[in-house]
């Protein structure tokens, strides 16, 4: 079996995907590994660290910046379980675009935890793999997808209702969080953060059980995302 005819007619694969191809056609296990390492002289390995240990994203040189690329390696993404394709799905729900505030909630990255992908590197591997640009508009950091990734953009003025109709749910909600008594009426968040993690919305709670009671009250926490 040829692995460079096998991209040529596949597209970029995973090189899991063509082991397995491997061992169907009899190779064995060390003798697949073998070969995927000795053929790749003339194929390229994607260098974002996407995948996990011993994953590797291989293409050919003719791959670079097309479609069968992109959409191969968002399939790649979801095959594995990435949190890559977690946040580029949330983003094109959006219509492929989002301020980067907005985008440390959407992606469900953590802001630092142990043996966890954090926000800041996942938007570098984003950006290092063309999956994802940042741009400023009107004065704002944003994030937006590679075009190839967007299969039913949203028009701008779609967009504009999306977020009017967030801002307002939003509102609603922290206005009843405060009326119940739920959370502290002044200490309520637009885009907080709690427990290592980005939220909508977040507010310390006094009531029972959220709040536990030593010496002096130690508050819980009322988070709501994503909407």
């Amino acid at each position: 079996m040829d692995i460079i005819e096998l991209l040529q007619k596949n597209g970029p694969m995973l090189s899991s995907s063509i082991k397995e191809r491997l061992l169907g056609a009899g190779y064995s296990e060390d003798a697949a590994r073998q070969k995927i390492s000795r053929d790749g002289k003339q194929i390229i390995r994607l260098q974002a660290n996407l995948f996990p240990k011993r994953t590797s994203f291989l293409y050919l040189k003719e791959h670079e910046n097309t479609g069968i690329f992109f959409e191969n390696l968002f399939t790649a993404l979801k095959t594995t379980n990435s949190i890559h394709y977690c946040a580029i799905a949330a983003l094109a729900a959006r219509g492929g675009k989002a301020s980067l505030q907005k985008f440390m909630v959407l992606s469900g990255a953590p802001i630092m935890r142990k043996r966890q992908k954090n926000f800041d590197l996942l938007v570098r591997e984003l950006i290092q793999s063309k999956l994802a640009f940042k741009k400023i508009e009107n004065n704002e950091e944003i994030i937006e997808l590679n075009s190839y990734l967007i299969t039913e953009p949203l028009k701008e003025k779609e967009v504009d209702v999306l977020n009017v109709l967030e801002e307002l749910i939003a509102a609603a909600m922290g206005d009843w969080l405060k009326k119940n008594g739920l959370g502290s009426y002044n200490k309520l968040k637009r885009i907080g953060d709690f427990n290592s993690y980005h939220w909508d919305i977040t507010v310390p709670s006094y009531v029972f059980p959220f709040c536990t009671k030593n010496i002096q009250a130690t508050p819980g926490f009322m988070e709501m995302s994503r909407f």
